[in-house]
């Protein structure tokens, strides 16, 4: 089911409330229509884009309604300029959310920033503490009213965006009608690769009426729950080692040092809630309190076999090379590999609470709005493991064809006396976030001369970001010699249940292997009892004092906006120039020492002001035709984390060289850009349109990773942490174009569609170990991007093909003996997306909906598929639901 099939009822005006737009100067009211299908849908998105005065892409409720769109961060895909990366052990998250090659981006909800500390909602990726994103696929698209992708400053909007700003409107009982509304919805959605459904539904009622004495009254009250099973299977290929046999007569030969396979799956499960009270006594006054819980959950377990290959252990002359290759091994054969197999659970939890209140008063010429609001934001990552290695005799493998493939002799995977169990582990990462913000807003409309309007405010905010209560809580227990044996743990061990691994390849693989149970593993003291450990979390797990931090960051803004319209040479102009002045105190609190028992607390202190100048101009040739520019200077501060003085220190208890860790650098400052925008816009009709857009943003201090090799308590680690660097420059164009082709002959004049094409270039520079400060381009940065939607709608009937592709993005980069820097590149791919609806009467929709009809593969290479890191299989979803409205 689309958790997006909210029960629409009575009349909704989709434009942004004027009361919470962040960036808009320019208001046209749009007239009230029945919401129902693409054509008004895009309409609206096309009036709010022609009556904005910055440059603005949206997405209104029946829009997201119509797409196979679970939440928020599918939806943002199909903007122009937004890139977004789509798995299923990753549906969405702000961390992977870039605007024109940007991730650093304000969050909105409702003109109200706010931030998922954890970052990105990812199943198998890490998991970052102390960020200022926002996990977009916490928000259920049916409690969406739309999705506003703001791509140029303006001096209203909240400072940090580097990049852009998303707002995510939420529903209001002054989207619809006088009278009351509502609907339930109710469906399934199936995941065709793990062969599991869950039952999914929304309900929504809205109602408002005008009263004699006591003025017009609204309430909304919406709640959604969402679950969506998911599974991906994973083939890893270790990166490349330098081997000078394993070839002969190839001393520059690159084998792979591991050939690792995985099956991750799970639930998503979204709960979503929203209520909004409205009330306006009088013409002159207006009221609201909103209300707006959400829980994500990932529940997922994962099943996975490792093995370690080495120069030290390739069968010497057993390697081929792919032709034409003078270092990429095709196959090799290894001897007395050392392989190990995992049960594991890795569950993510983010929850969110905000409550706001405010209103607007209007006298006249003079408007002022006023709105305070209070969030708390959390995120829990919960990571549980037990592990065991057995001999392998020999393996071989071929990274030739559509997947890899290997081949092992002389032991069974499946017999439990090869096995010797090696660790249990307990990992908990804790992220936390509270936010306070109230701002007011006052325009005046002069209306003399070339100056049209003066609109000026304040915002005052305190937001504090810590991992406490623990800080990086980790546990582990080492079986000796004496209890390693998966025997003495009955009904913990059996075979994988994943039985038909990579299912459509043909390709041998990793044979069916035993694995621990997942069962226990959510209730962490039981797990480590299960296995005999004395030492369960909840009596000798110690906070690691070096790991915690606490920051309270204070923002007071002043911004003054004047607005101008007017005619210059015979062309109608309008816009607006205007300055944001905004003071940053940041109080960080931590620890330092050579060990946690020996640590101290350290604070400190910093405070500075930027200010931010903004030009938005228009000139509009023709009633049809109008050419954008738009000017200004912005900022994103460092990351919580980032500035966080404290050390994470992360053992590896199997190879010690591998042993890491992390620490943040109070000295970073803000990213700083001057951007340079100009559009191009034709308006055929209401909601007919084609545009071209060009940008240009030249950015200082981009903060980069780097890592570096310390010593503590006689033990090394390999230390990640990270600086302001020189800057960069990201450059590109946008292009779209979206019609209904109402021309044709009927039935062929339901017809419609809806294309945008995005090209980025980027330089920036990065440091790699062992390669220096090198200039590379973005990392999670397609170069180019497109969607193509087509649509029908007709009657009773409508239907929708989406298809979205990103080319090659790199995610990051490596330097190796005998080839220098490499690229890690997930290669290019696409999503084809479906829905079907059906009215089978006024009242009652019924809807089908497919997600990755193709099914394609997604490869991560070194460079080329010759030298591959992850190939993923993440399966198709179908959803069906029945929509009754009253």
């Amino acid at each position: 089911m689309s958790a997006a099939s909210l029960p629409l009822s009575a009349k909704t005006t989709p434009t942004p409330p004027k009361d919470e737009i962040p960036a808009d100067e320019k208001i046209v009211d749009l007239e009230v229509f029945e919401v129902k299908g693409f054509r008004s849908s895009l309409s609206s998105a096309a009036e709010i884009k022609q009556s904005s005065a910055t440059i603005v892409d949206s997405i209104v409720a029946t829009d997201i309604d119509k797409l196979p769109d679970i939440n928020a961060s599918y939806a943002l895909s199909r903007v122009p300029g937004v890139q977004l990366a789509h798995t299923f052990s990753g549906l969405g998250g702000n961390g992977a959310v870039t605007i024109r090659g940007l991730n650093q981006i304000t969050n909105t909800l409702d003109g109200r920033q706010v931030i998922t500390p954890g970052g990105i909602a990812n199943g198998t990726a890490g998991v970052g503490v102390g960020q200022r994103t926002f996990d977009y696929s916490q928000i259920p698209s049916a409690l969406i009213a739309g999705i506003d992708v703001y791509k140029t400053a303006a001096a209203n909007q909240i400072d940090g965006g580097l990049g852009g700003l998303v707002d995510v409107r939420m529903r209001k009982p002054s989207d619809f009608a006088e009278g009351y509304g509502g609907g339930i919805t109710a469906g399934t959605s199936y995941s065709a690769l793990r062969d599991k459904n869950e039952q999914n539904y929304n309900v929504f009622f809205n109602a408002s009426k005008k009263t004699e004495g006591f003025g017009k009254i609204g309430l909304l009250v919406a709640l959604s729950d969402i679950t969506t099973p998911w599974r991906e299977d994973a083939i890893s290929i270790g990166n490349p080692v330098a081997s000078s046999t394993a070839t002969t007569g190839v001393p520059t030969a690159l084998i792979s040092s591991g050939y690792n396979v995985n099956s991750s799956y799970g639930e998503f499960k979204t709960e979503g809630f929203n209520a909004v009270l409205e009330w306006q006594p009088n013409q002159s006054w207006q009221f609201y309190v909103g209300y707006n819980p959400n829980k994500w959950r990932n529940i997922q377990d994962t099943v996975q076999f490792v093995t370690a290959l080495s120069a030290a252990n390739v069968v010497p002359g057993s390697g081929t090379m792919f032709g034409g290759s003078s270092t990429a091994v095709r196959s090799a054969t290894f001897a007395n590999v050392t392989g190990t197999a995992y049960g594991f659970t890795r569950d993510l939890e983010n929850k969110l609470e905000m409550f706001n209140a405010g209103g607007r008063y209007k006298a006249g010429d003079l408007t002022v709005k006023f709105d305070a609001n209070h969030y708390t934001s959390s995120n829990r990552f919960y990571n549980n493991l037990v592990f065991a290695s057995v001999n392998i005799p020999s393996l071989t493998y071929d990274l030739a064809g559509d997947i890899p493939s290997v081949r092992i002799a002389g032991v069974d995977l499946q017999d439990p006396t090869g096995y010797r169990l090696n660790q249990v582990n307990y990992r908990l990462f804790p992220s936390n976030t509270e936010g306070k913000a109230a701002r007011i807003d006052a325009e005046y409309n002069i209306q003399k001369g070339f100056l049209s309007k003066v609109a000026a405010g304040i915002r005052y905010s305190a937001t504090t970001s810590d991992n406490y209560p623990t800080g990086l809580f980790l546990g582990s227990y080492s079986f000796s010699p004496s209890n390693n044996l998966l025997s003495q743990y009955p009904g913990q061990w059996g075979p994988s249940p994943i039985k038909d691994f990579y299912t459509g390849y043909s390709e041998p693989q990793i044979p069916l292997y035993l694995t621990g149970s997942t069962a226990v593993m959510r209730d962490a003291n039981a797990f480590y009892k299960t296995y005999g450990a004395t030492n369960t979390p909840d009596t000798s797990a110690t906070v690691n004092r070096l790991s915690l931090f606490d920051i309270e960051e204070t923002t007071t803004a002043f911004y003054v906006m004047p607005q101008f319209a007017g005619l210059i040479g015979g062309y109608r102009i309008d816009g607006n120039i205007g300055l944001r002045a905004v003071e940053t105190k940041e109080d960080t609190n931590g620890f330092q020492g050579a060990n946690s028992a020996s640590a101290v607390p350290l604070n400190l202190q910093t405070s500075y002001w930027n200010y931010l100048p903004s030009f938005n101009g228009r000139i509009h040739f023709t009633e049809q035709l109008s050419l954008r520019t738009a000017v200004s200077k912005t900022i994103t501060r460092p990351n919580f984390g980032s500035l966080s003085p404290s050390l994470t220190l992360n053992a590896n208890p199997v190879n010690p060289a591998l042993n890491s860790g992390s620490q943040g650098n109070p000295d970073l400052k803000p990213i700083r850009g001057t951007n340079f925008d100009l559009s191009l816009e034709y308006y055929f009709n209401k909601s007919d349109l084609v545009y071209l857009a060009g940008f240009r943003k030249e950015v200082k201090g981009f903060i980069s990773s780097f890592s570096e090799q310390r010593t503590y308590e006689g033990v090394t680690y390999v230390i990640s942490t990270s600086k302001n660097l020189n800057p960069a420059t990201i450059q590109g164009f946008e292009a779209g174009f979206q019609k209904f082709f109402t021309f044709l002959p009927k039935p062929f004049d339901g017809f419609g569609l809806q294309s945008n094409f995005t090209y980025v270039d980027s330089s920036t520079p990065t440091t790699v170990t062992g390669a220096g400060t090198v200039d590379t381009p973005l990392t999670n940065l397609s170069r180019q991007s497109y969607n193509i939607v087509g649509m029908y709608e007709k009657g009773p009937f409508s239907a929708r093909v989406a298809y979205n592709y990103r080319s090659d993005f790199v995610t990051g980069f490596a330097y190796f003996v005998n080839t220098g820097l490499l690229r890690q590149t997930m290669l290019g791919y696409g999503d084809l997306d479906a829905s079907l609806n059906y009215d089978i009467t006024k009242n009652i929709q019924i809807a089908i909906q497919a997600v990755n009809l193709t099914n394609k593969l997604r490869y991560q290479v070194y460079g080329s598929k010759q030298v591959p890191s992850n190939i993923y299989l993440d399966g198709r979803q179908l959803m069906a639901s029945v929509t009754l409205r009253f």
